[in-house]
């Protein structure tokens, strides 16, 4: 389950929201949609520029601790910002673009997810080649 990012009523981004309260408020609203006492896997949607990663990360394994994560995952994140995360909580994978015409996560990403022993998951592998992502 994705968190972070804010819409407004049209849809539009207003930006990413990764601040301990919004990471709380979101489970907690997540959890109530679903009927359920915890997510497999908490993702953040985008790293929140104004909020140091370790901040969030360390709200979302306050959530883990209480048993309604079980899983934390990032999503757009570069390689220090994983190093950072992984030191407050082990994290479980990060969400990536990659294809074989866009590799640029080989040089620094994922030599540091194989370190860490976090785990890719890649998307946009055949559709989105030509489309260079940005990590914070």
């Amino acid at each position: 389950m994705k968190f972070g990012a804010q819409r407004d009523h049209d849809g539009n981004g207003l930006g990413y929201d990764g601040r301990p309260a919004a990471v709380k408020t979101s489970l907690a609203y997540t959890l109530r949609r679903l009927n359920a006492d915890h997510v497999d896997v908490y993702r953040l949607a985008r790293v929140d520029p104004a909020v140091p990663i370790e901040e969030t990360v360390g709200a979302i394994a306050e959530e883990a601790v209480k048993g309604r994560v079980r899983h934390i995952g990032l999503s757009e994140a570069g390689a220090e910002t994983i190093r950072r995360a992984h030191a407050v909580h082990l994290i479980a994978d990060v969400q990536l673009e990659y294809s074989l015409l866009w590799r640029g996560i080989e040089r620094e990403i994922l030599p540091a997810c194989r370190e860490l022993g976090v785990a890719v998951t890649a998307y946009g592998v055949l559709s989105r080649g030509l489309i260079g992502g940005h990590w914070s």
